[in-house]
């Protein structure tokens, strides 16, 4: 298990000074949000546990660069480059939803590699695309000269910067997928301020932590300080709601479905079962069937039922 000790979380003014939370990294994904400058503290986090530093949105293009470059300087691997680059580029359209060429004007990748001419097709993408593949590729790249270190057996960490820039609320929910299929046993730790991303990670609990940074009074009332609230086990497809609630402290997007929650609770309570029925359909109607609270009051009601018929 790898649990980062000390860590600069006390802020004064803009800066951060040494404190003592600790994050735990030892699972698959690990996440943190919070109204705090998380791009800061990510760049701590990558220099404390010596993983692959996040990657500044002003040079957009930098980190396909760098692919590009070692794939270009490395003749023996260039077949094993091209494969990291269209699974980059494939993990780029599962996102977008729209699909990008290795090609460009009608010259293939391979004849770029041996002209030594530039990926020019990148810096014509949107920023969407920039961001993403700019991101995912300095990950790759990080490893190009790592003997024997392939996608599927990367058990690196990676440090990755709000993945959700530039990207719909659709694109978002396919990221996390996407990515742990990219790299399967890689770890990574996202600063992100995206719901969808912190309900998207992995179908198993198991696998990630989430971290929510709240900002303390010291006791001398002068200094902030950053304290480290944790959650997991069972935010896995939990109703959007729902996570607006932990995570933002934001009403439900929604705000019938806390009436009709209340009026299910009143429902079971008088077992009132055929009312109960209808008003479970109405609230699947507005939300997810997996809502937390919808999938708890359910098996309350279909319990009482059961209870009452014997």
């Amino acid at each position: 298990m790898l649990t980062m000790g000390k860590l600069y979380v006390k802020l004064k003014g803009d800066e951060f000074a040494e404190g003592g939370v600790s994050i735990d990294l030892s699972r698959k994904v690990t996440c943190i949000t919070g109204e705090i400058d998380l791009m800061k503290l990510l760049r701590q986090i990558a220099v404390v546990v010596h993983c692959t530093a996040p990657v500044d949105f002003h040079n957009r293009l930098a980190g396909i660069t760098r692919l590009e470059w070692s794939i270009r300087h490395s003749k023996e691997k260039q077949e094993y480059g091209l494969n990291k680059v269209t699974a980059l580029f494939e993990f780029a359209s599962t996102i977008l939803g729209r699909q990008f060429q290795l090609y460009h004007c009608s010259i293939s990748f391979k004849t770029l590699l041996k002209t030594g001419d530039r990926i020019e097709m990148v810096s014509r993408l949107g920023q969407d695309a920039q961001y993403l593949i700019n991101w995912a590729a300095s990950m790759l790249s990080s490893f190009y000269y790592e003997a024997g270190i392939t996608l599927e057996n990367c058990t690196n960490l990676f440090a990755v910067p709000y993945p959700e820039a530039f990207l719909s609320p659709l694109q978002q929910s396919r990221l996390m997928p996407a990515l742990l299929k990219l790299l399967p046993s890689a770890r990574f730790v996202i600063a992100t301020q995206s719901p969808v991303i912190l309900t998207s990670i992995s179908s198993n609990p198991k696998d990630y932590h989430i971290y929510k940074m709240e900002m303390l009074k010291d006791n001398g009332g002068s200094e902030l300080k950053i304290n480290a609230l944790e959650y997991q086990n069972n935010m896995y497809s939990a109703e959007m709601n729902e996570a607006y609630n932990i995570f933002y402290d934001m009403r439900r997007a929604v705000p019938e479905v806390d009436q009709l929650l209340q009026l299910l609770r009143e429902q079971i309570k008088a077992k009132s079962f055929d009312e109960a029925g209808n008003t479970v359909k109405q609230l699947k109607s507005v939300i997810s069937p997996s809502d937390c609270e919808l999938m708890r009051l359910t098996g309350i009601l279909n319990t009482r039922k059961m209870l009452t018929n014997k």
